[in-house]
């Protein structure tokens, strides 16, 4: 499993990001303003990922991505709404009590 504030890639496409949320129950809404990832015949978790060097959101499926291992930061407009700056290559959630 995945935590909010990891980094992953995609298994299959050219993406990395940062995990904003997790849905165990496939409760996503999909909007015209996200892209979206998914098989609804796989079994859950699915992630709500922050896009590096877009603006781009994605609901991506647990078994189609892969922990990721980075120095650099992630590029988002809106990762500054989600996670405090960068320490040490972690990201700490502004929503959540450490």
């Amino acid at each position: 499993n995945f935590s909010i504030g990891q980094i992953v890639k995609h298994r299959l496409l050219p993406i990395k990001g940062i995990v904003i949320d997790i849905d165990f129950y496939f409760l996503s809404f999909i909007d015209l303003n996200s892209a979206t990832l998914f098989d609804q015949q796989q079994s859950p978790p699915w992630y709500h990922i922050l896009v590096d060097n877009t603006v781009l959101r994605v609901y991506a499926i647990e078994a189609d991505l892969i922990g990721c291992e980075t120095e650099k930061n992630i590029n988002h407009p809106a990762i500054g709404d989600y996670f405090s700056r960068p320490k040490n290559g972690h990201y700490f959630s502004k929503l959540l009590k450490h």
